[in-house]
């Protein structure tokens, strides 16, 4: 129930339901002894799981609590699940932005020029100066500069960074640098945050270890222009209107009424409750029980938890 099997990819595609129930009962729900709707949900479930592990490999395994983000879904099934995988690794929230279905491509389309030049010098960083780095940087400057202009970008902005690693060690981490020029000041504090990284990362350093510099590169941009893009404050709150009801199940609730909201009908300020399905074109948000939701300025969906005593 949570996808309208005649509004699949804005109705270019029909969803085959009864296929997909015989599926599902055939070679999951009666092997197990299970209902069908309970295998439905059991399967997204192991969905849920396996993608909310890989939120925790880019958050808590990196020293990231995820309860101070918010987890942005894109393409045309991440609205589907970000609120229940959210829930399992205890984000601080959701934000759907607007067209999720297309937004790499959109991404894409409007994306600056990019360049990335790399050295590898694997030296000890007691026998470089930092005057005789920045020449390193400024030669592949030079290179990323004629490179970016037989691009056709106008506008070149350069950050030169640096990947280090403790002697005889396997892991080298990157240090970003910035548009600075390099110095021995500069150097200096490039390997005192490298210290500092190297504790965040693995949990141990070394601030007497001897230092090996393994490569040094330049991420080159070419700033291209784009229209200005508009955003009006939020508008005074009200409650969102529903185009329609269907059946839907959740786990929570089992089958429930539920509201379903046409996103390109939803202004600014507009709020629900949970559980809701709101539709788009390239993609189904499913707003589960116990989260509220409200479009912001920029018509992005905004979806919280709601916490016991709140």
């Amino acid at each position: 129930g949570r996808i309208d099997p005649a509004r699949f990819l804005g109705g270019e595609m029909k969803l085959d339901v009864e296929a997909a129930r015989l599926a599902i009962a055939t070679h999951i729900a009666e092997p197990l002894g299970m209902a069908v709707d309970e295998a439905a949900a059991g399967i997204l479930e192991v969905a849920d799981a396996i993608m909310a592990r890989g939120v925790r490999v880019v958050s808590v395994n990196r020293g990231h609590d995820p309860r101070d983000f918010q987890l942005l879904p894109f393409g045309g099934a991440g609205p589907m699940h970000a609120l229940s995988i959210g829930a399992m690794v205890d984000v601080g929230g959701v934000i759907v932005p607007r067209n999720p279905g297309t937004f790499s491509a959109v991404g894409l389309a409007g994306s600056d020029i990019k360049y990335d030049f790399f050295r590898l010098l694997d030296l000890d960083i007691d026998t470089i100066s930092g005057e005789r780095l920045e020449e390193e940087f400024a030669d592949m400057i030079r290179s990323a500069q004629d490179r970016l202009f037989r691009s056709g970008a106008s506008r070149h902005r350069f950050s030169r960074l640096a990947r280090l690693r403790y002697a005889w060690q396997d892991n080298d981490l990157e240090v970003l640098i910035g548009e600075q020029e390099v110095d021995d000041a500069v150097l200096a504090d490039v390997v005192h945050r490298f210290h500092d990284q190297h504790l965040f990362e693995f949990g141990h350093a070394d601030p007497q270890e001897k230092v090996e510099l393994v490569s040094v590169g330049v991420e080159a941009i070419g700033v291209l222009d784009r229209p200005a893009r508009t955003t009006g404050s939020d508008r005074v709150p009200s409650e969102a209107v529903p185009a329609g009801h269907r059946d839907v199940y959740f786990r929570e609730t089992g089958w429930a009424r539920t509201p379903v909201f046409e996103r390109d009908l939803l202004a600014p300020g507009a709020g629900f409750s949970g559980p809701a399905i709101v539709e788009e074109r390239e993609a189904t948000t499913v707003v589960i029980p116990g989260t509220v939701g409200r479009v912001d300025a920029a018509g992005n969906l905004v979806l919280t938890y709601v916490h016991e005593g709140e």
